[in-house]
């Protein structure tokens, strides 16, 4: 098996570092080399398991996208601390009005088109342009565009609606 690994590894090296390059950006806060390493634990497993990888350049970038997301997934389950002039309220009727507006809002998201859907959710959860660009496998360009023309298709159907988002 060691074997196998080293000859999989020898054939993607370059492939590998230049792919894990060219999708990590220093915007994303991820570390490229831990990326690169966990691909690697990745091709480990998969040839501990299997005899063959039947496609390895393929295989090699869908393995490198999911480590991507992954990461990125973690950073934004990581406690985020609240700015301090920020208060947390048990105010009940702002959070019950809260509640309806996020309601409405993935109502008014249900209804864009799909290109847009997805990069929209997405940059509401949180994401930059960049993490999205990753995650949807689209340039930083496309995703800006499907995003802002998405959020003015949201602020429309809301404002149809009548409701106050600002």
């Amino acid at each position: 098996m060691t074997a196998r690994l080293d000859a999989l590894l020898t054939e993607l090296c370059k492939p590998l570092r230049s792919l894990v390059r060219s999708r990590v950006s220093p915007a994303l806060g991820l570390d490229a080399d831990e990326i690169e390493q966990e691909v690697r634990l990745k091709l480990w497993r998969v040839l501990e398991r299997e005899n063959t990888i039947v496609h390895p350049p393929s295989y090699l970038h869908r393995a490198v996208m999911s480590v991507i997301v992954d990461h990125i997934r973690k950073l934004r389950r990581a406690p985020q601390p609240l700015p301090e002039d920020v208060a947390v309220s048990d105010n009940a009727d702002a959070q019950t009005r809260s509640a309806q507006l996020g309601a409405l809002i993935a109502r008014a998201l249900a209804q864009l088109p799909q290109r847009r859907r997805r990069p929209v959710a997405l940059h509401l959860q949180g994401f930059d342009l960049a993490q999205i660009a990753v995650m949807e496998g689209e340039s930083e360009a496309t995703v800006r565009n499907l995003v802002y023309r998405g959020l003015d298709e949201l602020k429309a159907t809301l404002q149809q609606w009548g409701a106050s988002y600002e």
